[in-house]
This record gives structure tokens, C-alpha cells and sequence, in this order.
């Protein structure tokens, strides 16, 4: 599994089905590639099969989320 972060977080009232809904459909994958996920104020943490993780890259940047644009990354090992 790899975490990503997603920008957009409990200011922006998601769920944790949101994600899911986001991920599956948006990004036309089983609901099985989706592991642990954790809502924070500002962004959430989702974690994602290592298979699944450029396609989830690719299809969910960028698109309208909840009202705002979301950008999608793997955090900086380093930071």
C-alpha cells in the first residue's frame, strides 16, 4: 500500500465514502484497492494498492471534489 494525499479535508465535510466513490468510480477501480483512510482538517490521508497508484495519480487530479479542486500526491518520504 502507498499513501496518498488528497487536499481536501473536514473543512470541506468529506467522508470517508466520498474517497471510496471518488476512487472507484473516478477512477474506474474495485473498491478493494482502497485501504485505511484519514480525514484531517485540511487534506486525508488515503492509502492505496501500489498497482493502483498511478492510475489514481492520473484520473483524480484535477477534478472537482466537494466544491474545489483536488490535487492528488505522494507525500515527500524525506519531510
Amino acid at each position: 500500500m502507498t499513501r496518498l494525499i488528497f487536499t481536501a479535508g473536514k473543512i470541506n465535510e468529506v467522508r470517508p465514502a466520498d474517497f471510496v466513490g471518488a476512487i472507484a468510480g473516478g477512477a474506474d477501480l474495485d473498491r478493494s484497492v482502497i485501504g485505511a483512510i484519514f480525514i484531517q482538517p485540511k487534506h486525508t490521508l488515503v492509502d492505496i494498492a501500489d498497482d493502483a497508484v498511478s492510475v489514481v495519480l492520473d484520473k483524480l487530479n484535477g477534478i472537482r471534489f466537494k466544491g474545489k479542486r483536488l490535487s492528488v500526491f505522494v507525500p515527500d518520504a524525506k519531510s
